[in-house]
């Protein structure tokens, strides 16, 4: 009769070590499966930070790389006007001529310190009407490297024009004008003038 309920009782234990050891996977199990649950999704999270800062870096690159543009296109805007206004002026006025040459006298009125590398013109010259009651005209092209001539506003230089017998000229005059200054620009200025004889 003893050894019938010592085998009962041993047999209640083993069931209830048995529950325990169940309810222990079990625990195990789900505390498992939160556990991967929670990796996972700081897994996922940790992904899409990884691609929104990864976004930010491409819109900042991008946002970068515009204000750079931006900023060239701004400089090189500014340098335009720059030189625009720059653009230096001359005035062109038709002297007393000396016997055989017109001076015409080429006055600088705006811009920045120049060098006036070389100077053209072309001339349409009128001559007295001949004996069959027609008058000549000439047009001459002179083409000059002299001196190089330096120049700031209001300075001036005497440039010679061949009309010797003429009695009108109309001179076109071409000046090439550099900057002194280390920039280096240059311009090219076109003015004509008219003269008369008394």
């Amino acid at each position: 009769m003893r050894y019938h309920l010592a085998l009962a009782e041993l047999d209640v234990v083993s069931v209830s070590i048995a529950g325990s050891a169940l309810a222990l996977a079990i625990l195990s199990f789900v505390v498992s499966s939160v556990l991967a649950a929670r990796a996972a999704g700081a897994a996922e999270r940790s992904a899409a930070s990884s691609e929104t800062s990864a976004s930010a870096a491409e819109r900042s690159a991008t946002a970068s790389e515009r204000s750079a543009s931006a900023t060239e296109e701004s400089a090189r805007v500014a340098a335009a006007v720059r030189y625009r206004e720059d653009t230096p002026d001359f005035r062109l006025a038709s002297m007393a001529p000396r016997p055989g040459d017109l001076r015409i006298e080429v006055t600088m009125l705006s811009g920045p310190m120049l060098r006036i590398r070389r100077w053209d013109y072309i001339r349409e010259a009128s001559f007295p009407i001949d004996n069959h009651g027609a008058s000549e005209v000439k047009l001459d092209w002179e083409f000059r490297v002299d001196p190089p001539v330096e120049l700031i506003k209001n300075a001036s230089f005497v440039i010679y024009v061949d009309c010797e017998f003429a009695v009108s000229a109309l001179v076109r005059i071409f000046l090439e004008c550099e900057e002194i200054a280390d920039e280096g620009r240059s311009w090219l200025f076109v003015g004509e003038t008219t003269w008369h004889s008394p």
